[in-house]
């Protein structure tokens, strides 16, 4: 019986988040004897619910069996599965995936930025978050209030207020307005 690819996307996706194992949630994985091929958005479902269950090791096995089958996965789902590693300080490997997703096409948005800023802000690597900010110039993207703030809040706690305030002033050049208002609230005491 040939199953209907996005409903069992979603079948397994509520799977992950009630807590079931997600790896018997995908048992032939396409191995054509089911009838079933995964694509991409059965995967971008099962990285994300994996990541909001805190199953963040499963998530990563699932994004780089995506990568086998030279599929990338969504932003939203990566910025999931980032954001939890990150908020665990385990930004080394959230990184390390952004990497090899970088090289295969995949396109980070302010979410992705600001995930990888936050966790090495919270770990004190001041370099690392710095690294960020000129990645984002070197791309030639526009960052917005998300990046700011996180690249300010990232700095202030690795006792940078010098640099925070330099940023702060980039952001006021390019962005005057009502929206600077928001950044003068950022607390920059070193932790």
């Amino acid at each position: 019986m040939i199953l209907d690819t996005a409903a069992y996307s979603l079948i397994v996706h509520a799977k992950v988040k009630l807590g079931r194992n997600s790896r018997s949630a995908l048992p032939n994985e396409g191995d054509g004897r089911s009838g079933f091929e995964v694509y991409s958005k059965c995967f971008d479902l099962i990285i994300e619910g994996c990541a909001k269950a805190g199953k963040l090791e499963e998530s990563l096995i699932r994004c780089e069996k995506m990568l086998e089958r030279r599929l990338v996965p969504s932003c939203w789902a990566f910025n999931e599965m980032v954001g939890k590693l990150s908020e665990i300080g385990n930004v080394e490997q959230a990184n390390a995936m952004s990497t090899i997703l970088l090289d295969r096409g995949f396109l980070p948005d302010e979410m992705t930025y600001s995930h990888l800023i936050e966790g090495y802000g919270k770990k004190g690597e001041f370099h690392e978050v710095l690294k960020f900010h000129y990645e984002i110039e070197n791309r030639s993207l526009s960052p917005g209030l998300l990046v700011y703030a996180s690249l300010i809040r990232s700095l202030c706690l690795c006792g940078k207020a010098e640099e925070a305030e330099k940023i702060f002033e980039d952001y006021e050049r390019t962005f005057t307005g009502p929206n600077c208002v928001h950044l003068r609230d950022v607390d920059c005491k070193p932790l």
